[in-house]
């Protein structure tokens, strides 16, 4: 079996300017010997491959010849440029505020905030493909067809931006006649995985050398910028390493970008391309990322410009801007309390909001410390969107704490808007869902309740001990040692959370963390199994935003039992929720 493709570099240090060439889009020019082998290889490479690229991205530029030559699977050849890291993150930066794509906000903001401090002062190696995509343009310098020499327009006549080699050897690769074997590679997938690199896939890591993996490019420990999106865990940047974990990742090590495979970087001194996935060890029957290259025969009669994902998102990272996509508005079927799972809101509550298509970040994600903006006052405000997530409520924007395809967690605003048809609006990216009603009250109290994930679900109240255990009956997690709830005992005080319960004294300012103690006033009562039972605090408390706690102290004469509390704030009663306690 043939090895997976190798690449070669030619790498010239070439001086930057600013005028973007005339040419655009992908564009394929053939020897003549392609036709020969095979009738309308070239009018299908260009009526099927570059047409994949130029209906994805609104500004790949590269002119690539193809020709046969002795050579693995197949090779590409690419004038590279040398930028200064900061130029490149500029020029991305620019990029991304641009386009207001995800993929490329959350690069620009992983590169800031972690592969800064490991190449901040160091240069990035980007193909002049890339170069033009970013407005990093003249001089550029391309290739000549035989890629013996440079020239100096790529995309002009003879002058390309990429030279893509393929293997001459007879009998490996096929052309899709419906016959071919499956111990052939398909010229196709080759050429469109040789075009990826000539547009930026490409890593600088050499896997030839006989001591073992190096940087291939100049100057030293110099990544190319796909290099800049390896990790080995969140926050874990790595550019040269020989565990196989090494993964593409656009946010910080967050997601694995590979697509729907999460699969891993090569990284092995094997001759394998090192910026490639082992998609294909052991072969997959359904296609898999650059399948050609490790499974001959694979991806017979599937569709290879269905890559699952990789090679877009990567493209998209480094500095491509994608194509507008056909709208799908998110989809809203349920809006509840966050806390009891019921239809009963109130200004300044945890709610969620159920249905399809509410984020495009998979899995979900909780806000994060980054996500918070400090006032003067070092008070810090709570996001109103995540990664292009937004609510309002009758308009006014929502608080936004969790985010998920099927469920987003928000906190309404301090709005004095009530009653029936108050109207609920989610946006992703600019597309909003039709308007879901919901009523919303002045007050919902409403008690945070375990879930244990069995029928108990929802029946017992969020509470703790003194020492922060955790009250309820034994054994109320199966997944948990017995000892993980235990009974609340007659006499001592026990902690609820809850949401919901109105305006303290002093008042919170809309949209801030809670930065002190707020009091709900006058302090609430309650009772315990119809028992009435001291609340000795209620308020909010640092640092959970619109959390209140309610110390509640067990009634000296209290039944052993499972008890439903009920606490009364402003003549409003809460839901009812159980505490287990045993004398």
């Amino acid at each position: 079996m043939k090895r997976s493709v190798r690449r070669s570099w030619l790498a010239p240090v070439f001086v930057l300017g600013s005028a973007i060439p005339a040419f655009a889009g992908i564009a394929y020019t053939c020897d003549p010997n392609i036709d020969l082998a095979h009738a309308g290889t070239c009018a299908y490479l260009n009526s099927t491959i570059a047409a994949l690229y130029n209906t994805t991205f609104t500004n790949a530029n590269a002119s690539i010849y193809i020709q046969y030559g002795p050579t693995d699977l197949g090779a590409s050849n690419t004038s590279l440029t040398v930028l200064s890291y900061r130029q490149y993150l500029n020029a991305l930066t620019a990029s991304a505020q641009t386009s207001g794509n995800t993929v490329q906000i959350a690069a620009v903001k992983a590169l800031n905030s972690l592969d800064t401090t490991l190449h901040g002062t160091d240069s990035v190696v980007v193909p002049s493909a890339l170069a033009a995509a970013l407005g990093i343009a003249n001089p550029l310098f391309g290739l000549v067809a035989d890629g013996t020499g440079f020239c100096s327009a790529p995309g002009t006549e003879g002058c390309y931006h990429g030279i893509i080699t393929i293997t001459n050897e007879a009998g490996v690769l096929y052309y899709r006649s419906g016959v071919e074997g499956r111990n052939q590679y398909d010229f196709y997938s080759t050429v469109e995985h040789e075009t990826d690199e000539v547009l930026g896939t490409a890593s600088c890591i050499d896997t030839t050398n006989p001591s073992g993996l190096t940087d291939g490019c100049p100057g030293t420990d110099t990544p190319s910028a796909v290099d800049l999106f390896r990790y080995q865990s969140t926050g874990n940047p790595v550019l040269i390493g020989t565990t196989p974990s090494a993964y593409f990742s656009y946010d910080g090590g967050v997601t694995n970008g590979a697509g729907t495979k999460m699969k891993v970087y090569n990284t092995l001194d094997d001759s394998l391309d090192y910026a490639d996935f082992t998609s294909s060890f052991p072969c997959q029957a359904a296609q898999s990322v650059q399948d050609a290259q490790g499974c001959p025969g694979q991806d017979h009669g599937l569709d290879i410009t269905n890559d699952g994902g990789a090679e877009i998102n990567i493209l998209n990272a480094v500095g491509y801007m994608l194509n507008a996509q056909p709208a799908v508005p998110p989809v809203i079927s349920n809006v509840l309390n966050g806390a009891t799972g019921q239809s009963t809101l109130a200004a300044s509550t945890y709610g969620a909001i159920y249905g399809a298509g509410l984020s495009t970040t998979n899995p979900g994600r909780q806000w994060a410390a980054a996500d918070f903006t400090t006032n003067a006052n070092g008070t810090l405000n709570m996001p109103t969107s995540l990664d292009g997530t937004s609510v309002t409520i009758q308009g006014t924007p929502a608080y936004i704490s969790y985010i998920s395809p099927t469920q987003v967690n928000f906190i309404t605003p301090a709005i004095a808007a009530t009653g029936n048809g108050v109207q609920v609006i989610l946006s992703l990216n600019g597309q909003e869902n039709a308007a879901f009603p919901v009523t919303l009250q002045p007050l919902a109290p409403s008690f945070f309740a375990w879930d244990p994930g069995t029928p108990d679900n929802g029946k017992y109240l969020v509470a703790q001990h003194a020492d922060y255990t955790n009250v309820g009956k034994p054994g109320l997690f199966s997944t948990a040692p017995p000892t993980f709830t235990t009974p609340a005992v007659p006499g001592e005080t026990v902690l609820l959370y809850g949401t919901g319960f109105g305006p303290t004294i002093p008042p919170i300012a809309s949209g801030i963390e809670t930065d002190k103690v707020y009091n709900l006033s006058p302090t609430p009562t309650a009772t315990l199994g119809g028992i009435a039972a001291r609340v000795s605090f209620a308020g909010l408390i640092p640092p959970e935003s619109q959390l209140y706690q309610f110390n509640v102290v067990i009634p000296p004469n209290a039944s052993n039992g499972d008890l439903p509390l009920i606490v009364n704030v402003n003549g409003t009663l809460s839901v009812s929720g159980l505490i287990t306690v045993q004398k």
